[in-house]
């Protein structure tokens, strides 16, 4: 998670850390064993494989750019530049 310390608080990133960011990977990662122990042949692709098929496009559309948005921020982070 990128943030910018100078400007917020350490109590701040806590706090979302533990009310936003915590149960979001906590139902994810549940959602995907409960999908995998319906499934196990889907052991490869369980992430893409467990997301249903009306909201499948948004969704790669929204871990593509994540993704790159990512990166990016690592780049900024190793080359020095804020």
């Amino acid at each position: 998670m990128y943030i910018n310390v100078e400007l917020t608080d350490w109590c701040d990133l806590q706090l979302s850390n533990l009310g936003l960011v915590w149960p979001s990977l906590l139902l994810t990662y549940l959602g995907q064993a409960a999908f995998l122990i319906k499934h196990p042949e889907a052991i490869g692709a369980a992430y893409y494989a467990s997301v249903p098929h009306p909201v499948f496009w948004p969704m790669f559309i929204i871990a593509v750019l994540a993704t790159i948005i990512a990166s990016q921020v690592q780049r900024r982070l190793a080359t020095g530049l804020d």
